[in-house]
């Protein structure tokens, strides 16, 4: 029975790690929710507040904050929402920490094709990503956009290392709109 389970760990390591590393990053960021920063008090509170009293998408024509307008209509899409505006505005960050780890992931498994530790490298580069103290700061307990960026530019080169130069530029592009 042990020598079973043993061999199910070992064909299933990396998706085990996977598991691991992903739950440990959600409870490290779940931790950090309740937080508020002095950003978001002076700033995308106030913001998200107008577009939520305005009307939440139609409030977008009225001059709100000193963001671009795709961040602006992510706000505006969050007051819809039934939950606090500092757990909405956070998850997207988040949810961005997440695509980056993963877009770093797939740079790995392209420029490591042909190395036998391919699955081991993407697995480290998944948990540094997503446990880098900058990361974890800036989107669990500052609600930053700094994730939204990045990204866009970890799937444009995603993108670029899989010769998809349109969607690469695409991605790129996106960039300068946040």
């Amino acid at each position: 029975m042990t020598e079973k389970i043993w061999d199910f760990i070992e064909k299933k390591k990396f998706i085990i790690f996977f598991v691991i590393i992903t739950v440990i990053a959600m409870y490290a960021r779940i931790s950090m929710l309740a937080f508020v920063s002095g950003d978001f008090y002076a700033c995308i509170e106030p913001w998200f507040n107008e577009l939520k009293v305005n009307g939440g998408l139609s409030a977008l024509k009225l001059d709100i904050g000193n963001y671009n307008l795709p961040y602006l209509t992510i706000l505006a899409l969050l007051t819809y929402l039934p939950i606090k505006p500092i757990i909405s505005v956070k998850m997207v960050s988040i949810v961005c920490d997440f695509i980056c780890a993963i877009a770093a992931m797939k740079i790995v498994y392209i420029i490591f094709k042909e190395n036998k530790n391919k699955d081991f490298l993407a697995l480290i580069i998944y948990g540094v990503i997503l446990f880098l103290p900058t990361v974890l700061l800036n989107s669990a307990c500052w609600g930053q956009a700094d994730s939204i960026y990045v990204a866009f530019i970890l799937l444009s080169i995603v993108a670029l290392l899989e010769e998809k130069y349109l969607k690469s530029f695409i991605f790129l592009r996106n960039i300068f709109c946040f």
